[in-house]
């Protein structure tokens, strides 16, 4: 392991939060979030896990911005797939960004638990702003209010929420299902979104 030295520079703190976020996204790909400590990624970018603190107080801060970089990403693609939507691509779209479907099942009870007040007005704001496009355009095009587009986002994020724990059971449970009798418990996660997405917003979104 490489010790760094102290970051002193903004420029320099700035590469030091941008690496935190980096190896803590690549653990991310591979595992659960509990299984992403702070010792790992410390040592991966080459500090201690007490100056980790220095950028991020607590661990779900890493991985809260590592969800709004994925929701900035989202938005775009969510305008692209309601220029001639269907459920098929809203489902597809979703599955193309599984470290945003991941965090998603996690964001209520996890993520979002040791916010400070001021923490959780940013960070819903945050919110707001980057699905701002896709409101405006889902009012040109459908007639809808803002209110109307944060309550058919928040459907679509409940639907990821149940599809993903669901289709990613506990290590001893996935083996249990390899048990032909509990075949009908198997749940493929873009499947099982395509189909709740279908039940859920057929009537907004037709299936192709």
């Amino acid at each position: 392991m490489r010790l760094y030295r102290r970051a002193r520079r903004q420029e320099e703190k700035t590469d030091r939060v941008e690496a935190i976020l980096a190896s803590a996204k690549g653990l991310l790909a591979t595992n659960t979030l509990d299984e992403c400590n702070l010792s790992t990624i410390a040592g991966e970018v080459g500090i201690t896990k007490a100056a980790l603190y220095r950028y991020f107080r607590v661990k779900e801060l890493i991985f809260l911005e590592i969800y709004r970089r994925e929701l900035a990403i989202l938005s775009p693609s969510l305008q692209q797939v309601f220029l001639a939507p269907s459920v098929e691509k809203l489902a597809a779209a979703l599955v193309a960004q599984p470290l945003f479907c991941k965090l998603t099942a996690v964001l209520a009870d996890v993520l979002e638990k040791p916010l400070t007040e001021d923490e959780a007005i940013a960070f819903k704001t945050y919110i707001l702003q980057v699905f701002e496009p896709l409101g405006i355009q889902l009012n040109q095009q459908f007639g809808m209010s803002l209110d109307q587009v944060i309550n058919l986002l928040l459907h679509i994020f409940a639907a990821i929420v149940g599809c993903w724990k669901l289709s990613h059971p506990s290590a001893m449970m996935t083996l249990a299902l390899q048990n032909e009798v509990l075949a009908p418990f198997r749940a493929d996660f873009h499947q099982y979104l395509q189909q709740h997405l279908t039940m859920l917003l057929g009537q907004i979104i037709p299936a192709s």
